[in-house]
Parts: structure tokens; sequence; C-alpha cells
């Protein structure tokens, strides 16, 4: 028997803990997912072809590629003393000369994404094997390790000692950079990726969730100063200009806020995600890209659009400004340069396959059961029936306190939150299955 029928939405109410969380993959292709580095008149980009790529600025010709074994996702180049710094799905991390050279890599027991911050005589990072490393800069010895609870695909902020950071745990760690012994931990509801360093303002950083909330810490004392709620997950860094805070979020929008108290001054909506990056705040001018494909110039006070520009792909990372051009990569393979006050293409440059990598992306709640029992759990979007099961879209079944609900995200946008759920004390499958604007439940006996 299958029969349809309509959900109240409103109805229905979440009756345990959650926290939310993602997982994605990220196949090869030529997309552009990091942020370029520019140093002494040349340009470098990573990218899904496994390349690091060197541009001379001025003539706008590649000077060397240089080839790791695995894919460059979200992976941030941080040039320092004439070497180039960065971490690559293989699990390595490398050190490379500005002239493409190998200098030395480091091997982690998982992927790296996100960047690391480089001192003169250390530089620290985290990788997917669970752990933050600190290692010597021109050696690549390692010097210590902390273990957190999840994997970190996080750019580190270093001020003074105080090395900060969040992990798909769930917290801002803050660690003493000379032994990696921590300071303090602030926890959330959510997983906490940044892939570009904490901003930091009159002794506050800001930190944004997958719980949806922006948070201001006292990077001194991790003691919250305020939190602004969202409605999206967060995966960039804020900005702060003229006490004005900057920030994207999974929901689409650009926010405007106080930077001392979280009072909300404006918001601009896109099409789509705005992702793993930090907003460009040039002159009176915002920048930033949206997975909806445009590249956007807003002016900083009023919220309002200046222009926007049309690539072929989402837009994932932050840009950068020389002179009067802004430089960021997309998903599309290109590297583009625009006129900032216009937004008028004034050049490009592909990387070696104009084949888009494939990317999908789960959003994750996940729902403990700390007392091991049976119980219905609703909540507003991709809904769960659960005993002591974990339940995912695939079909896979173990037996932990927890479950999942997981939602598909594909390129064009569109997606549906769902779960499968399989209860050994009944003889049917239920199947929840939410699309973005409706929900159908179908039941099969």
């Amino acid at each position: 028997m299958e029969f349809d029928f309509n959900i109240n939405m409103a109805s229905l109410k979440v009756e345990k803990p959650k926290f939310y969380t993602d997982e994605w993959e990220v196949g090869y292709g030529g997309s552009i997912s990091s942020m370029p580095a520019y140093h002494k008149g040349v340009l470098y980009i990573s990218s899904c072809d496994r390349h690091v790529y060197a541009l001379d600025y001025k003539t706008k010709k590649l000077l060397w590629k240089f080839k790791a074994d695995g894919i460059f996702v979200e992976s941030v180049l941080n040039v320092f003393d004439d070497a180039i710094y960065v971490g690559n799905y293989d699990g390595y991390f490398y050190a490379v000369s500005c002239d493409g050279k190998l200098l030395w890599r480091f091997k982690t027991g998982g992927k790296i994404s996100g960047g690391a911050w480089v001192t003169e005589e250390r530089l620290f990072f985290g990788s997917h094997d669970n752990y933050f490393y600190a290692l010597e800069r021109k050696s690549g010895k390692e010097v210590w390790r902390y273990k957190t609870g999840e994997f970190i695909t996080s750019y580190p902020l270093l001020i003074e000692n105080h090395l900060l950071f969040g992990s798909q745990d769930g917290i801002v760690h803050c660690i003493n950079s000379d032994n990696g012994t921590v300071i303090w931990k602030f926890k959330t509801d959510g997983a906490m990726p940044n892939y570009v360093p904490y901003e930091v303002y009159d002794n506050m950083i800001y930190a944004g969730s997958f719980d949806g909330n922006i948070y201001a810490l006292d990077y001194r004392t991790g003691k919250e100063i305020w939190r602004f709620k969202t409605g999206g997950a967060m995966t960039g860094s804020a900005t702060v200009d003229n006490g004005k805070l900057y920030m994207g979020v999974w929901n689409g929008y650009m926010y405007c806020l106080e930077a001392r108290n979280g009072k909300e001054i404006w918001r601009f909506k896109t099409g789509d995600r705005i992702g793993d990056q930090r907003p460009l705040v040039d002159e009176d001018f915002v920048y930033f890209g949206s997975n909806d494909t445009y590249f956007y110039c807003l002016g900083k006070n009023t919220g309002k659009l200046i222009w926007r520009f049309k690539t072929e792909g989402d837009i994932w990372c932050g840009a950068i400004s020389i002179g009067d051009e802004i430089i960021f990569g997309g998903w599309d393979c290109h590297l583009y340069a625009l006129n900032k006050y216009t937004g008028h293409e004034t050049w490009r440059f592909h990387t070696s396959t104009k084949q888009q990598s494939k990317l999908e992306i789960f959003e994750q709640i996940i729902i403990k059961d700390e007392k091991n029992e049976p119980s219905l759990n609703i909540e507003a979007e991709g809904m769960s029936y659960s005993t002591d099961m974990t339940a995912t879209l695939s079909g896979e079944y173990s037996t932990k306190s927890e479950y999942v609900t997981k939602s598909e995200y594909t390129q064009k946008s569109e997606y549906t939150l769902g779960v499968v759920i399989f209860d050994e004390n009944i003889s049917s499958e239920i199947l929840f299955s939410f699309p973005r604007r409706s929900a159908i439940l179908s039941q099969t006996v």
C-alpha cells in the first residue's frame, strides 16, 4: 500500500539535542577553490588538477607549475621568505620554492585542506587525521601535535602565543603555540570549519558555526561576548572594517553587523551558498562570490548591488585586490581578473583541464540519544524516526546511539533533505523525503 499526504511542518518539534555538520566528496578537475596568493609580482594558485601554478602578473604568462600526488582542495597558499607552504589531499604538507622546486614534505594521516599560519621558526596547520601540527618551517620536522575530537579543515590564527582554529568537533580550540597545550575551548552545536583565519578586532575573534550562529569571543579567555543567529551554516570567516563586520553564510546572505555588539545593519541575498571565503573590503566596496555563479560588488555601507559578474560555476574562494583589479578563482577552472569599479573582465587564466571537479556535499543533522532508547525525533527540514540505529541515505546501518539526516547538494543548487529509517521492531520501511518547499511522506507496508 502506498499513500502520500502533506505534513504541517510547523507542528513538528525536535525532542533531542542536535549537532550540525557536513561531509563532502571532491574529484579531479581544473576547479579552483582557494584564494590566490601574490608575492613579488607573481600570482600563485592551487587547483583540483593537482597543480600549483605561478603566473607572472605583468605578462600573464605561466612561469612554472608544481604537481602533487593529490588534488588541492581549499588549499590556501602561504608565501613566506621565498617559499610556498600548502597542504594537499594526498596527506602531505608541502614546502615549495618560489621557482617551483620541492624543498620538503611532511606526511600526516589524512587529507589536508585549509591553510597554515607561518612564522620565521614554525608553521601550524590541521589535518583530516584529527591532529593539529607544529613543524619547523625550514626542515619540516615535527615539533608537536595536538589531538581534536574530529578532523580539521581550518586555517589557524596566531595572536601572541594563542593559536585559534575550529574543528568538525564543534569546538573553537585555543592552544599554546610553544607546546600545543590547551589554553581554552569553546563548544558550539555545529561543526567549525574556517578555511581562512578568524578576524580579530578589539580583542574579539568572530567564528561561524554550522549551528547557524556567528560567535564573538574574547580571544584571551574564550568568553562569549555576543552571538548572532543567521539560520545558515558557515565555512568562511568575517572581515571587520571601520567597526562593521561582514560575513557570508550558506543561506545565501551576506551580513553586515556592528562588530562590537552583533546588531544587524544590513543583509544582501544571493541565489545560493556563500562559502569558504572572507569578504574583501576595499575602499567603499565589499567583494565576494556565491555558488549562484556570480561574483558580487556591494556598497559596504548600504549593501546595495554595484555590479555582479557571471562565471560558469560555483565560487567558493575569496578574492584579492591588486591595483584596480580584483582577482579570484572559480569552480569553472578559471582564474579571473576584473576591474574593481566596473566588474568588466580584464583577463583570465584556465588550469590544465576545463573539466569541473565533481563536488558532492551532504549537510547532516546528528541527533544523539544518550539513554540509547527509541524515540521519534522530527525537525523542520529532514525528518527522522530512530531507535539506537544510525540511518543514512545510502541505506547502511550501524549500531550507534545517534543518527544522521543528510541533504545532498548539487552544483545546480537544487537539493532534497531526507533520510531512510529502518526499525527492527516493525515490519515496514519508512521514507521521509523533503523537497525544499514541500514535505511528502511515502510509506510502504
